[in-house]
């Protein structure tokens, strides 16, 4: 008898799944017409369940749902209680008949000229409701799913409308919130705020959380929260709408690491601000202010060492053909005749100085044109913006400009840790000193050029000269910046000839104090010295291993570490991690590629069960708040003038549904559509119908004897 259950087991393991569930199932799950990836559950399907198909590793989780359960229930009742007659069990199968002769007229090949009437189809649909072209691919991909999960007697049969679509939204935006809600009960995270408008100019209150999800080995952003300001925009304001919606209660309250904001003093006042109200409230939150924003301040103050003619030259070409149909005609036809690309100017923004660059970058790439441009159609004036002495100006500026732009595009990410934080400042910070120290003195040591006292003088006196005695004495020359820095690139060596020494001397005098200031703000404004960006740069294994620096962390975040016992453990931890430390580190250097330290952190979690706790947590503290920038082109994107009307709850629901369907990580559950269905009572007669057709009873029979 065992060496018949053998046989039999070794014969069902070179089965296939697929074939394995076919054979025990029989009658009830069966192979998917279009895709073989996917079962089809001929129960359900009969009975118009919406959850009748999917993948073949689902399909046992399928049969042991409750919806499929039901169904089995529900029919086992009603073939128990029937007994079709001879006059029914014909008219079944005439019904049978004429539906299969119906699917035999259809095309079956999809020829040119179907093909045609379908593209057709296609593009009437969106000329007629005025959507993008973009949309008839995903457009056409949804419509096969539905095609092939649903029968056609249910697709003729479904009605949808406006105040549908609201309150499945509704339902859906429910399930995203309380998803992300039970996340903030259960793991640290930190906040990015900011206050977008729309188009109409109304304001909200966009809060995005960063936090560690299950799976993942970085850390993720999204968004939680848009809240319509109606009042005023207050630090108390939006520490009430923030302490109202967000953090609820204590145990949110003590997960949040940290927030990020920007320079705004209704955020990061001293005094009134939201971060310092919420320091009142959690001693431990992290204060910190969005890089790329100190980014931008910095180039801006930069800016006043250069001479306000040559800022006036890129703000005057750009306005000149912003909103100018004529103006960007001719300049296109020059363009044409010169055989250059025809691209137009572009319009610098009042707010983001670093686009600046892009403007800059364009003037030049169509400079011949634009000189020709204004020789025909410009002022006296403008016709004096194109002498070489300019165009040596821009050139240098936008050379200038490229490590600032590079460091603040490097912080557009959204899941950076803080030793990849803190060595991208360093690295910026080195580059730029080494543009302006002489050749003798130049290192790529950060620890000594950040020694030099860049930021002993203030913007004014930098601006005329009078620079710190230590500073002037490792500053090259005019004349050396020219021989050193402006002759590595080809686009301006050409031009240093036809511009005379003086202004040469002039143009690389101010681009020396240009550097001058970026390296005094930088210096004063970004968190080199941060004392929570230094500590946790221990969890990294990227330098010597440091007791104290484990304990003053645990100090700062009772939140994570909270009873004296753990304290205790933490504290016995940290002596044994010494020599893990040293092995991990020297795994690490020779290791190929980056290894994420919340992997190496969890390989140790057994062994140091509260410093993997403290590390976890510390991994989400917050450095940008670009994130809630996306929110701005999102809510855009949505709430446009045509869609003036749409309310902020139904705006937070589609920024909610796009945010979890882009990454298709996020489907459609049957506990949802359950709470859909009965929150809104939804019955539909055509659909549920109280006496199911004999024939699906009599195909099912078999299947469900199964179970019996």
């Amino acid at each position: 008898m065992s060496t018949k259950t053998n046989r039999n087991s070794q014969k069902n393991a070179k089965k296939t799944l697929k074939e394995q569930i076919l054979d025990e199932y029989e009658g009830i799950i069966g192979k998917h017409e279009t895709n073989d990836n996917k079962f089809v559950c001929i129960v359900c399907q009969d009975q118009n369940s919406p959850f009748y198909t999917g993948f073949w590793h689902n399909c046992k989780d399928h049969i042991n749902s409750k919806t499929h359960k039901k169904v089995i229930q529900k029919l086992t009742s009603e073939v128990s209680d029937s007994d079709p007659s001879k006059e029914q069990e014909d008219s079944i199968i005439e019904n049978l008949a004429n539906e299969i002769e119906r699917n035999a007229e259809l095309p079956k090949v999809l020829s040119l000229e179907l093909k045609g009437e379908l593209d057709m189809a296609y593009t009437k649909f969106l000329l007629q409701y005025r959507l993008p072209f973009s949309i008839a691919g995903p457009l056409n991909t949804f419509f096969q799913q539905i095609a092939s999960n649903y029968s056609n007697d249910v697709i003729q049969t479904y009605t949808v409308n406006r105040n549908t679509i609201t309150h499945a939204a509704s339902t859906i935006c429910e399930t995203l919130k309380n998803n992300i809600f039970q996340e903030l009960r259960a793991t640290p995270f930190s906040l990015s705020l900011d206050a977008p408008s729309d188009s109409n100019g109304n304001s909200f209150l966009a809060v995005c959380i960063r936090l560690i999800e299950k799976g993942f080995d970085r850390p993720t952003t999204k968004l939680i929260s848009i809240l319509p300001i109606t009042t005023s925009s207050t630090g108390q304001t939006i520490f009430d709408m923030l302490t109202n919606t967000v953090l609820i209660n204590e145990e949110i309250k003590q997960n949040c690491m940290g927030i990020v904001t920007d320079e705004g003093s209704n955020m990061t006042g001293i005094e009134k601000g939201v971060s310092s109200r919420l320091k009142e409230v959690c001693n431990h939150v992290v204060d910190m202010k969005d890089i790329c924003h100190l980014l931008n301040n910095i180039f801006k103050k930069a800016l006043e060492a250069i001479p306000k003619e040559i800022i006036d030259i890129i703000k005057n070409i750009c306005s000149h053909f912003h909103r100018s149909t004529q103006k960007n005609a001719l300049l296109r036809q020059i363009l044409i005749e010169k055989n250059i690309k025809p691209l137009e100017i572009l319009y610098q923004s009042k707010t983001r100085w670093l686009s600046m660059r892009d403007c800059i970058g364009r003037i030049l790439e169509l400079w011949p044109a634009l000189q020709s441009y204004f020789l025909l159609y410009g002022s006296d004036t403008q016709k004096e913006y194109f002498a070489p002495e300019n165009e040596l100006f821009l050139r240098i500026l936008s050379l200038l400009l490229h490590n600032i732009i590079d460091c603040n595009e490097y912080f557009q990410k959204d899941d950076l840790f803080y030793n990849e934080v803190l060595e991208k400042l360093k690295h910026t910070y080195v580059i730029i000193a080494n543009l302006i120290i002489k050749k003798t003195e130049k290192t790529m040591d950060f620890t000594k050029v950040f020694e030099i006292p860049f930021e002993k003088n203030n913007i004014q006196e930098i601006k005329i000269g009078k620079v710190d005695p230590d500073v002037q004495k490792i500053l090259i020359t005019p004349e050396e910046f020219e021989k050193v820095y402006l002759m590595r690139y080809d686009s301006v060596k050409d031009i240093l000839n036809k511009v005379s020494e003086q202004k040469k001397s002039e143009i690389c005098t101010a681009s020396i104090k240009f550097i001058n200031i970026c390296l005094k703000e930088m210096k004063i404004n970004l968190p080199y010295t941060n004392e929570i960006m230094n500590l946790t740069q221990i969890i990294f294994f990227e330098e010597d291993y440091d007791e104290n620096k484990w304990l003053n962390l645990k100090d700062l975040f009772p939140n994570i570490i909270k009873s004296k016992k753990q304290k205790d453990d933490f504290t016995a931890e940290v002596h044994r991690m010494e020599y893990t430390f040293a092995k991990i580190r020297e795994k690490l250097r020779n290791s190929i590629g980056r290894v994420s330290p919340l992997t190496l952190w969890k390989n140790e979690a057994q062994t140091y069960p509260n410093m993997n706790l403290l590390v976890e947590a510390l991994l989400v503290l917050p450095y940008s708040s670009v994130p809630v920038e996306r929110v701005f082109s999102s809510l855009k994107d949505i709430k446009t003038p045509k869609r003036n009307r749409l309310t902020v709850f139904n705006l937070e629901a589609c920024l909610l549904g796009y945010q979890a369907f882009k990454s298709q990580s996020f489907n459609i559950t049957e506990e949802m559509v359950q709470n859909y269905v009965h929150k809104k009572k939804v019955v539909n007669p055509k659909v549920i119908k109280e006496n199911q057709e004999l024939n699906s009873q009599m195909s099912l029979v078999k299947g469900i004897s199964k179970y019996f």
